[in-house]
């Protein structure tokens, strides 16, 4: 998996390096297709050393077979296992929600560090970015396929809470947005902004909406837009 993950992450750097910032936009919504080429590059190159290994193998064996039993032995080992591969493959295309957001925020130049100990004891989040050095602010990075838990648990916190930890503004990535607008909208006034995809259908209907288009932006703009975030004061 690990292997997979850094093959999608080249790929996705690849496509970011050729067509810079235009690249943004659907990079979540491509991520799946980056796992699936490095699924695929993966599965080539075990299932030819799987061949090899039994070719290998029968030939050694002190049971010997026809060259066309051979054959049909080899051949049905690989179906099961590129039947295997597409079973477990389909989970790992889906996945990578927290590596694409990381590859956005390192294309504009953020390190991203891990949720300090005092933070995590408290709020849900997946990383942070910080800036200012030790008498500066943060912003959370929450990271998630659909919103229902993590949602819950936002609903606890407020502003204030925020404010006295050094966090600004707490940022969310989805994959499918599966906020409704009231949501949106306790999300925006506890301090949160939600970055979606400029042609995500859900951006352009929180947009559209008075109480809460100021909680959303479009992910072209996240090298701008999210500096101003670092500041508690900005009124959106």
């Amino acid at each position: 998996v690990k292997i997979m993950q850094n093959i999608a992450m080249d790929d996705a750097k690849t496509d970011l390096k050729i067509n810079g910032d235009n690249a943004l936009s659907n990079l979540i919504s491509n991520w799946s297709k980056y796992s699936y080429e490095a699924s695929q590059v993966i599965k080539d190159s075990l299932g030819h050393e799987l061949v090899k290994k039994m070719e290998l193998s029968l030939k050694e064996s002190k049971y010997p077979l026809n060259e066309e039993l051979q054959k049909q032995c080899i051949n049905s080992s690989l179906v099961l296992f590129h039947g295997r591969c597409t079973a477990g493959g389909k989970k790992s295309a889906g996945d990578g929600l927290e590596l694409s957001a990381q590859c956005i925020l390192e294309h504009i130049g953020k390190k991203l560090e891990d949720v300090p100990p005092h933070i995590t004891g408290i709020l849900e989040a997946d990383h942070v970015i910080k800036k200012g050095g030790k008498f500066g602010n943060m912003i959370l990075i929450s990271c998630k396929t659909t919103a229902r838990e993590r949602y819950k648990q936002a609903m606890v916190e407020n502003r204030e809470t925020l404010l006295k930890l050094k966090i600004s503004r707490v940022v969310w990535f989805f994959r499918d947005c599966d906020l409704s607008f009231e949501q949106c909208r306790q999300l925006g006034l506890r301090g949160h902004i939600i970055y979606l995809p400029d042609h995500d259908v859900k951006y352009r209907e929180f947009l559209d909406d008075h109480s809460t288009k100021k909680y959303v932006r479009p992910i072209s703009t996240i090298r701008d837009s999210i500096e101003e975030l670092f500041d508690p004061s900005f009124d959106y």
